[in-house]
C-alpha cells in the first residue's frame, strides 16, 4: 500500500500545479484575514474592543477556507483529469491490479494534500491576523479549546461560553 501512496504522491508533486495552488491558498487565505480585520477595524458596531471578542478573531483566522477549500477541489479534479487526459489511468491499474488499494492510494494522497492546504490557510490567517490584533490591544485566544478546536475543524463558529 505504501508504494502505491508514494507513487500517487509523487504524480501530483511532479507537476506545478500543486505548489502554484499552495501559494494562492496562503495568499487568498492571508488577503481574506487581512480583509475581514480591516472591516471589523472600520465598522462602527464593535468599537475600541474589535479584537476582544473571540468569535471576531475566529472568523479573522478561518475566513479564508471557504474561499481555499476550492482550490483543494481543484487539485483533485486536476489529479482524475490527468488521469484521463494523458490515458495513464490503464497503465496504472495494470501496474496495481488492486483497484481497491489503487483507490484508497488516489484518495489518502488527495487527503494529504486537502490536509496541507487547509493548515496553509489557517496558518496564513493566524501570522496576518496577529499583528492587526496585538496593535489594538486584542486577545489572540491562543489559550482557549474552542480556538484550536476552530482552528483544526476550520470552522468560524465557537461555542463561547460553554
Amino acid at each position: 500500500m505504501t508504494g502505491v501512496l508514494r507513487a500517487e504522491i509523487r504524480k501530483i508533486t511532479t507537476t506545478r500545479l500543486w505548489w502554484v495552488l499552495l501559494i494562492c491558498v496562503f495568499v487568498i487565505g492571508g488577503g481574506y484575514a487581512a480583509l475581514t480585520a480591516i472591516v471589523a477595524i472600520i465598522d462602527e458596531r464593535y468599537g475600541p474592543q474589535t479584537f476582544s471578542d473571540q468569535g471576531i478573531v475566529l472568523s479573522i483566522y478561518n475566513g479564508g477556507n471557504s474561499f481555499t477549500r476550492v482550490l483543494a477541489v481543484v487539485i483533485g479534479i486536476a489529479a482524475v483529469g490527468n488521469e484521463h487526459r494523458h490515458r495513464t489511468l490503464s497503465s496504472t491499474y495494470l501496474a496495481t491490479p488492486h483497484r481497491l488499494r489503487l483507490l484508497l492510494a488516489k484518495a489518502a494522497s488527495l487527503l494529504i494534500f486537502g490536509l496541507i492546504y487547509g493548515a496553509t490557510s489557517v496558518a496564513a490567517g493566524v501570522v496576518v491576523a496577529m499583528p492587526f490584533v496585538l496593535t489594538h490591544d486584542g486577545s489572540l485566544f491562543l489559550q482557549e479549546a474552542d480556538t484550536w478546536r476552530s482552528l483544526g475543524l476550520g470552522g468560524d463558529r465557537a461555542r463561547v461560553g460553554g
